[in-house]
């Protein structure tokens, strides 16, 4: 391709995979240089759709996640053969390396891959889903995060959002629409900062569901006026642990606002990091 800077798009209605033996090392080469030729990968339509080429790692600018019109349609990545060139020039701005529209994105393989570095949050729309069945994903950076109204799932994979050797402020904020859902079923979950509704309203609403897998909470950088772990107590709200753990960290000479899980719906099951306290259930506090 001739050097201009120019955004192209390539739209993929199902599966990218490689067609034949080992010594197939097609190249599926998206990007030269975020102000030359570069293309967006658009994954499109209402059917599956899998990531399963070997052989050479494809350059990516961009990914769009485009499946159907709600949260049924689904695109896996099930190798780890991707190198996220547009990550380093993207995730610090206002549209990412990944953009969620409609349908579930699935990552199954062995991949880190960063949400976001900076400038606004990640966004999982209404309509969209991040699923992590293997591998990492990262918000790193300050003052950004995770913007949740639709379906986040840990389901065997990490979700690395800070370990809290900084004071960075790396959230994950859900909406008030009622669609935003949280759900550990395995794997981990490292949050520097805090689960929160808007810092703006009190009309967050959070489905929270935890079958197994650790989370922690380290509480560097949070808002004071936010609890470290908040479930709000508005209606729609939800609260289930049927196993795993939840730990949120406080540091010494510092204070730690107490979690706020208040919603209408609380429902636990086997043991628990909980102790109930004034109707409310508050985590052990762990230095």
């Amino acid at each position: 391709m001739a050097r201009q800077n120019v955004e192209h798009r390539l739209r993929v209605g199902r599966n990218i995979e490689r067609i034949g033996g080992t010594v197939n090392q097609a190249e599926f080469d998206l990007f030269d240089a975020a102000t030359e030729n570069r293309v967006v990968l658009e994954l499109f339509s209402a059917q599956n759709g899998v990531y399963n080429k070997g052989g050479v790692n494809a350059d990516l600018w961009r990914i769009e996640m485009n499946k159907g019109t709600d949260t049924t349609a689904t695109f896996s990545v099930n190798l780890a053969n991707i190198t996220a060139s547009g990550a380093a020039t993207l995730n610090g701005g206002a549209t990412k390396f990944l953009t969620l529209l409609n349908g579930r994105f699935i990552l199954n393989a062995g991949l880190t891959l960063n949400l976001s570095s900076g400038g606004d949050p990640f966004q999982i729309p209404s309509t969209a889903g991040l699923i992590l069945q293997a591998g990492t994903a990262t918000v790193t950076g300050t003052n950004t995060g995770i913007l949740l109204d639709g379906l986040l799932r840990i389901a065997g994979g990490t979700l690395d959002m800070g370990t809290g050797t900084t004071t960075d402020t790396r959230y994950l904020e859900y909406s008030s629409s009622g669609n935003a859902r949280f759900q550990l079923w395995s794997g981990t979950v490292n949050i520097n900062s805090q689960i929160r509704r808007s810092p703006f309203a009190t009309s967050g609403v959070l489905k929270y569901l935890q079958h197994g897998g650790s989370l922690t909470i380290h509480g560097q950088g949070a808002l004071a006026s936010r609890a470290k772990l908040n479930v709000s107590e508005n209606p729609g709200s939800e609260f289930t642990m049927t196993g795993g753990t939840i730990t949120l960290r406080r540091r010494r000479r510092h204070v730690l606002r107490r979690p706020l899980l208040a919603p209408a719906n609380i429902k636990r099951y086997g043991r628990h990091d909980y102790l109930g306290r004034n109707g409310r259930w508050q985590p052990n506090l762990r230095h």
